[in-house]
């Protein structure tokens, strides 16, 4: 009895530490031994994974294949083979070596704080024309942390303009949400004294926006040719 009174508050103590190291992880066990993570392939960044109780898992996302893509679906597939049988429809411009926000749709086995996943991130996308292109983008493993919305993935709604050769500059205000732009830009065709020049030029080309911003565009018209007797 008087070895219990003398040391059982410290072994009590000593309990309370071990467990919460447990708890924490430190022993390689315990609940905060599961760490969330977004692994990339070759060409791809994948960061910041957050998942929420119906399995919408956030992701920062980035290109760096040297070229931009148009993303056109995305997939996500539980365990570590197998590829997606449908993919998500969603409209996304990523310029090579930026990065944005996407959200992919994940089948947890338990609607719950705490379900764990471990499967693979999937996209199809349009890249340098080709379209209908499928890549694997990362290995994910996360768990549920929050029942609530995660931030939607990219959306942007921009009308299509069409501005005359009668001057400038025209003004186009960036709509909300609209990150990146697919800008497309013709030349006016030359001339020469006695006969027509050549064609005009062509350039293409996906760009970061500001919502909320003006953007300025000058119309130039083609050369007028002049017959000379």
């Amino acid at each position: 009895m008087e070895y219990l009174t003398t040391y059982g508050w410290s072994i009590l103590v000593i309990v309370v530490v071990v467990l919460a190291l447990y708890i924490t992880g430190a022993f390689g066990g315990g609940a905060g031994a599961f760490t969330s993570s977004c692994l990339a392939q070759f060409g791809f960044e994948c960061k910041g994974p957050m998942m929420n109780t119906t399995g919408n898992v956030l992701v920062t996302f980035g290109e760096g294949l040297g070229a931009g893509i148009g993303i056109t679906g995305t997939a996500c597939v539980s365990g570590s083979s197998g590829t997606p049988s449908s993919f998500n429809s969603i409209t996304a411009n990523v310029v090579s070596g930026e990065t944005l926000s996407m959200v992919f749709q994940c089948p947890l086995a338990s609607n719950a704080i705490g379900a764990a996943f471990t499967g693979t991130l999937w996209i199809q996308y349009t890249k340098n024309g080709q379209t209908g292109q499928v890549s694997q983008i990362a290995t994910l493993t996360a768990k549920a942390v929050t029942s609530n919305t995660v931030v939607s993935g990219p959306s942007c709604t921009a009308p299509a303009n069409t501005f005359g050769i009668a001057g400038g500059p025209y003004s186009v205000t960036v709509p909300a949400g609209c990150n990146q732009a697919t800008f497309q830009l013709w030349g006016g065709g030359g001339s020469g004294g006695h006969a027509y020049g050549g064609g005009g030029g062509y350039i293409e080309g996906i760009y970061s926006t500001s919502p909320g911003t003006p953007l300025y565009v000058y119309v130039g018209g083609g050369a007028l040719v002049t017959l000379e007797a």
